[in-house]
């Protein structure tokens, strides 16, 4: 946060590369944050909107700790005004129902939930950074795995700060320069942002990528998955468009069309998942092509992982496991 020389009570948010210079009492454009007494804050501490029990899985999470049981948290705002957001009644709003929990109340209500860890999605998370960094701290201490679900673009210090306090990512790369521009309605060289913030968090924390295969949009995301391939190599997730929010006269995208670009990325990409609720997925060895785990939608319903070897050739997988 810095003030505007000149302009009484008027700062400007360096939270993410919108830089809204905020008069005193006013929200950014994410929504989630105020200008209060010259100081750039949250504007609603502390708050969630949604916690739901449920499988890792569901963050677009194949390769780290398969099958465990998450709480997952969303508040409200962000930063991005996709046309096709399925969750635009938090993101899109300032205020929505839910209720005020402390980080230490949320850390018990999901020990007492016997989650395994905490997610932070639905909305942006990081335009309340601080309130992720606060939980995650504590989360760890009580022997939480934490997770974030975020879009990534944010400032890239804020950024790695909180990926050193993160077990996993799933970062939402929504497509190519076109469609930041045309479909989330930001800069399109902000996604050069989100390149970056994808190749700090490889070297911090266990990254995956989701990319959303938009109706009329299918070569973009090709393009973006082209583009990322530059960063490194990650389990990559491509989700199927469904019609939502502003985009609810688009066709959802078709299941042909996911399985071709599928199998072009598999020649570059080691896995490449197709996200969809009646999908089964399934990851095998690189060496042996043994089964290793088996996916109903977002319920893992076979392990054959007791280590991370593969228990018929002995090759080290990159899947992270729970150590009983």
């Amino acid at each position: 946060m810095f003030p505007v020389l000149g302009a009484p009570m008027q700062s400007i948010c360096t939270v993410c590369p919108w830089k809204c210079v905020l008069e005193e009492g006013k929200l950014g454009r994410c929504k989630a944050r105020i200008n209060n007494n010259g100081n750039v804050q949250v504007a609603n501490p502390n708050f969630i909107s949604t916690a739901i029990l449920g499988p890792i899985e569901q963050k677009g999470i194949y390769h780290f700790h398969p099958g465990a049981n998450i709480l997952s948290v969303g508040g409200v705002g962000c930063n991005l005004f996709c046309g096709f957001c399925q969750n635009f009644s938090i993101s899109q709003v300032a205020k929505t129902h839910g209720e005020t929990m402390a980080p230490k109340d949320l850390v018990s209500l999901a020990v007492g939930k016997k989650a395994e860890g905490i997610a932070f999605t639905y909305n942006e998370p990081l335009i309340n950074y601080e309130y992720v960094m606060d939980v995650f701290d504590l989360a760890r201490r009580s022997d939480l795995i934490t997770v974030l679900k975020t879009a990534g673009l944010v400032d890239q210090h804020i950024f790695a700060e909180v990926c050193r306090l993160t077990d996993c990512v799933n970062i939402d790369l929504k497509g190519d320069y076109q469609v930041y521009r045309e479909i989330c309605h930001v800069d399109p060289s902000w996604m050069d942002i989100v390149l970056l913030n994808i190749g700090t968090a490889s070297l911090l924390t266990h990254t995956e990528i989701s990319i959303p295969v938009i109706t009329n949009y299918e070569d973009n995301a090709r393009e973006a998955a082209n583009l990322l391939y530059d960063v490194g190599i990650f389990p990559l997730h491509l989700l199927r468009f469904i019609p939502d929010f502003k985009m609810k006269k688009f066709a959802p995208t078709s299941m042909k069309v996911l399985e071709i670009l599928q199998n072009y990325l598999l020649e570059q990409y080691h896995y490449v998942y197709i996200d969809f609720a009646e999908m089964t997925n399934e990851t095998r060895c690189l060496s042996c092509k043994e089964l290793i785990l088996k996916r109903e939608g977002a319920k893992l319903s076979y392990n054959n992982l007791k280590v991370d070897l593969c228990p018929r050739c002995g090759k080290k997988q990159d899947i992270k496991i729970k150590v009983k």
